[in-house]
């Protein structure tokens, strides 16, 4: 794959995931007056950056191997679920319903992981937030859960426990932070999917051949 093939999907892909956060959450017609602001047109930029970054990091670690094109695609997919729980503290059944399924068999019929890992890291990622979520009543939504899950089915069992390790330390830290921030005040919201797509984003770099 050349530069310039790699420059051009990168860019197609940011223009696919600002599309995505623009148009996917339900609640999007009250953010039409965003969408000329200059939040908006940062994150927008801030998007193509780090589509060409991921597109970038796949081509440099796994050239043009099919592995490595379906990581990119993978990466991608999950810059899109970051965004919008950013802006809107969702991850959507939309997004998450057709993933799960598509990258279990690309993974699986390309042997990145095997289709035992896959299912024990599905089952594996899913539970533990689940019972997270149940023991610590408004720690995190379904939407998280069901997005570990899906992560677990993407990298396998050894991916999922690092992806998740790695996801709450960057979160714990993340609410320390906000918390002293705005001084120990109580009912703060925090987006908690963005740290759990940088540990898988650093599995899925790391499983390329």
């Amino acid at each position: 794959m050349t530069i310039a093939i790699v420059l051009c999907l990168s860019l197609l892909a940011g223009y696919g995931v600002n599309r995505l956060a623009d148009t996917m959450p339900p609640d999007t017609a009250a953010h039409k007056s965003r969408h000329r602001s200059p939040s908006h047109r940062l994150r927008t930029g801030s998007v193509y950056l780090s589509a060409l970054a991921i597109g970038g990091l796949a081509h440099t670690q796994g050239g043009s191997t099919p592995q490595a094109i379906l990581g990119a695609l993978e990466a991608w997919f999950f810059l899109a679920i970051l965004v919008i729980d950013l802006e809107h503290h969702l991850v959507l059944n939309r997004l998450i319903g057709p993933a799960l399924p598509s990258f279990f068999v690309a993974n699986w019929l390309l042997g990145t992981v095997s289709m035992q890992s896959l299912i024990l890291g599905g089952i594996v990622g899913f539970g533990f937030l689940l019972l997270v979520a149940l023991v610590v009543p408004g720690a995190m939504g379904m939407g998280d859960v069901k997005l570990a899950g899906l992560i677990g089915a993407t990298v396998g069992l050894y991916g999922v426990i690092v992806a998740l390790y790695s996801g709450i330390l960057l979160g714990v830290i993340a609410a320390i932070l906000l918390l002293i921030k705005h001084r120990f005040q109580s009912g703060l919201r925090m987006a908690y999917a963005p740290y759990l797509v940088l540990g898988t984003w650093f599995v899925l770099y790391s499983q390329l051949p």
